[in-house]
């Protein structure tokens, strides 16, 4: 997808959230949201109301839905929880996100307020906290947030939950970003397939000799 592409993406979401929540009285008491004033910018890394992912070197290269997940608050900011005891800002582990997902900030308890506070209260926890790679993780500060804003109603996230949703729900950067997901895995599965041809069959040694 090229940035008008996904610019467009954008504001179709945006109007998809608008007529779900129409007739929706579930703002806890906050303002109207205009969420086309909050706009997603590729470029600056500028992520409002979305959950952003990366890939991790050799896990991603093998397992393509896998990543790195971080946040990001009304501003566009992104946190995540990338090293021990420590909350990054727009400074993911592992590089430029290459697959978003929008949320609505409206679900949130407390609306754009509580979206922001469920996010500080995460960081505030996790950054006393070890990174492991299963347990208390960033998929672990992510589903955190969310429970604290009580996301769509809703407290029981976590990482496993969390992984299959954003992996039903998220959206490739651009074209670009698609390749660069898959491309390990299919190099790597190519290699192996001709490997195994190779030294398992004759098929290489039947069209050399088809050939000549």
């Amino acid at each position: 997808m090229a940035d008008d592409n996904t610019d467009k993406m954008l504001r179709r979401e945006t109007t998809n959230v608008n007529n779900n929540n129409k007739n929706n009285d579930n703002n806890n008491g906050t303002d109207v949201v205009n969420l086309d004033d909050y706009k997603i910018d590729h470029k600056r890394r500028y992520y409002p109301f979305t959950i952003v992912w990366t890939p991790v070197p050799i896990l991603s290269w093998l397992f393509p839905h896998m990543g790195h997940l971080g946040i990001g608050k009304s501003d566009g900011h992104v946190r995540d929880f990338g090293r021990p005891y420590k909350i990054l800002v727009d400074s993911l582990q592992f590089g430029r996100p290459l697959k978003y997902w929008i949320l609505d900030p409206r679900l949130a308890k407390g609306g754009i307020k509580g979206w922001d506070d469920g996010i500080d209260e995460a960081g505030n926890l996790f950054c006393k906290r070890m990174n492991y790679l299963f347990v208390s993780n960033c998929h672990s500060h992510v589903s955190t947030a969310l429970n604290h804003m009580e996301y769509n109603g809703r407290k029981d996230y976590n990482e496993h939950k969390l992984f299959w949703m954003f992996n039903k729900n998220c959206h490739y950067v651009s074209t670009c970003t698609f390749i660069r997901t898959w491309l390990p895995l299919t190099l790597i599965v190519s290699t192996i397939t001709v490997i195994v041809l190779y030294t398992q069959t004759n098929v290489f040694e039947d069209l050399w000799a088809k050939i000549h």
